[in-house]
């Protein structure tokens, strides 16, 4: 088994549960906004912009996949939902296995 650190973006429902939700970093969500094409872009759960439109067309330019990278909310590509909170989880083999705790601060 190895145990990736990965940074995630979920929906609200999916946050709630994400084993339950089945969450992989391959998951697919919708990027839209300003510059980029109606259809928007395909961006994986893992934050990674896809060579896919919106459309199924392939091959994203290099100028719609940096305003994709930017974009910090995403839709899911089947229920509309809306995907904006980003947290670091631990993987295998790109599937959820647990939120990562946070490091203890030393205080001084």
């Amino acid at each position: 088994m190895q145990i990736k650190t990965e940074r995630w973006v979920f929906t609200e429902k999916e946050l709630a549960a994400p084993s339950v939700n089945g969450c992989k970093s391959h998951d697919m969500f919708i990027a839209t906004g300003l510059g980029l094409p109606e259809e928007g872009v395909f961006v994986y759960r893992n934050g990674v912009v896809s060579n896919y439109y919106g459309d199924g067309i392939v091959g994203v330019t290099q100028e719609h996949k940096d305003l994709a990278e930017a974009v910090e909310t995403l839709y899911d590509q089947d229920s509309g939902d809306m995907a904006d909170t980003w947290r670091d989880v631990c993987t295998n083999n790109g599937m959820f296995v647990d939120f990562k705790k946070e490091e203890p601060v030393n205080k001084k």
